[in-house]
């Protein structure tokens, strides 16, 4: 097996507007530390696969296709065999082509991520690979059902080269990247990029951090902590600061590298990629009529938002757009259906499965458990931003990430489908 690593730091201007909250007033005032986009290029003697995490909210599918197609190009890596992930910080930049002065910023954005795999696939040498996992418990909690289901698990991918020199380490852990609230107007990559740091400060290495099925996970930080003791409402996240996202970024960091220290790595592994387009049933859906004007009346709305500089206002308004162009698509194809993408990468008796939206944790521990293999990692916002991907058993109450996904209008079955699609895809790879 060959690896190559590479990063590119993708870290975006000054003044653009920031992603993740609607409560957000203003744009991004200064950069408290950069946003980066890291690869992996895996090469055995029949399959080369590329994975791309990336220190942002989200990536459309529209906007993946192409980055693919631009990589395959130069490297000719399969784009099947491409992973672009997000670690969805919400202390980054909107993803997003609809503002004017992002639209030329997405476009830098596509070949930096191509020119992070470009690298990397430059970087190739002999490698050595082995999959491990700890544990980080009290420091994330379920916010939908306080008490609920968690995944505390730290998963690992050890590098070294032949000589068992440590070449990277890749890092799953299942937290939104939410302890920086709506009141921060400084980009960052919030606590994935301290448990970066740390590990890179204390192996000397590259480190990537990939985010699991973490949907309905939210940092169980000191802020959180005392708001629960009020009782006031935990999906508040005004006041959260850089001292606790470097808290319970080293937290895991450490965990991280005590892992790391302990993982054995071999050379003599097979690598296999899976990749399948799925289709998401929709229900609901308005007319061609009622969306076309639901469209126009909000790209009118739009322009008049970004004229005024009123960024958190518009980036709610670019929703409702991004919304009805795809839905009428939707319509138009007569199936309602969202086509998305479920995608694995297996090498020995690891697996990376890769989702394309908000994962309920339930979900991902329950994919984990059925997979039948030693060591199964979640990437979340994967190769796709479809949004909220609740349970069956959520739908049956009401709450935000639910209001979501019926507004995006999926049934209660989407859970069920992204699971079995997941464990489907993997069975291929048997």
């Amino acid at each position: 097996m060959k690896v190559g690593i590479s990063s590119v730091n993708i870290t975006p201007p000054i003044g653009v507007p920031m992603a993740g909250y609607s409560a957000r007033m203003g744009s991004a005032k200064e950069i408290h530390d950069d946003l980066y986009a890291k690869a992996i290029v895996f090469n055995d003697k029949d399959t080369k696969a590329a994975l791309v995490r990336c220190d942002l909210i989200g990536l459309e599918r529209d906007f993946v296709e192409e980055t693919r197609r631009l990589i395959e190009s130069e490297t000719g890596i399969d784009r099947n065999n491409i992973m672009i992930t997000c670690t969805h910080t919400h202390s980054g930049p909107i993803t997003d082509s609809l503002i004017p002065d992002l639209d030329a910023w997405m476009k830098v954005l596509s070949r930096k991520i191509k020119g992070a795999v470009i690298a990397a696939n430059r970087n190739l040498k002999e490698a050595k690979i082995g999959f491990n996992r700890g544990s980080v418990e009290g420091i994330v909690i379920n916010r939908r059902k306080p008490g609920g289901p968690v995944d505390t698990e730290v998963g690992i991918i050890r590098i070294d080269d032949l000589a068992g020199n440590p070449m990277a380490v890749l890092i799953n852990y299942a937290c939104h990247a939410v302890v920086l609230g709506p009141d921060n107007l400084l980009i960052s990559a919030d606590y994935p990029g301290f448990v970066m740091d740390f590990v890179e400060r204390n192996l000397g290495v590259p480190a990537l951090f990939v985010n699991g099925a973490c949907g309905d996970i939210n940092p169980l930080d000191k802020l959180t902590v005392m708001r629960q003791k009020r009782k006031e409402d935990i999906y508040d996240r005004h006041g959260g600061t850089f001292e606790e996202a470097k808290r319970l970024g080293n937290m895991i960091g450490a965990e991280a590298v005590k892992v790391f220290l302990g993982t054995e790595t071999e050379n003599d592994l097979e690598l296999k990629v899976a990749s399948r387009e799925i289709k998401i049933p929709l229900v609901d859906l308005p007319s061609i009529d009622e969306l076309k004007r639901m469209l126009e009346e909000n790209e009118n709305l739009f322009r008049k938002l970004v004229s005024e500089k009123d960024a958190a206002h518009a980036f709610r308004i670019a929703m409702l757009i991004q919304y009805a162009r795809s839905t009428i698509k939707y319509v138009e194809s007569g199936e309602n259906v969202r086509p998305t993408e479920i995608q694995v990468f297996r090498i020995g008796d690891g697996v990376l499965i890769a989702l394309p939206g908000e994962i309920f944790v339930e979900i991902g521990l329950d994919i984990k458990k059925k997979s039948g293999l030693k060591h199964t990692f979640i990437c979340e916002l994967a190769n796709d931003a479809i949004g909220y991907v609740p349970t069956r058993e959520a739908f049956k109450e009401p709450g935000y990430e639910v209001g979501v996904a019926r507004r995006m209008n999926y049934t209660d079955d989407i859970g069920c489908i992204i699971e079995d699609e997941a464990l489907k895809t993997l069975a291929m790879l048997s």
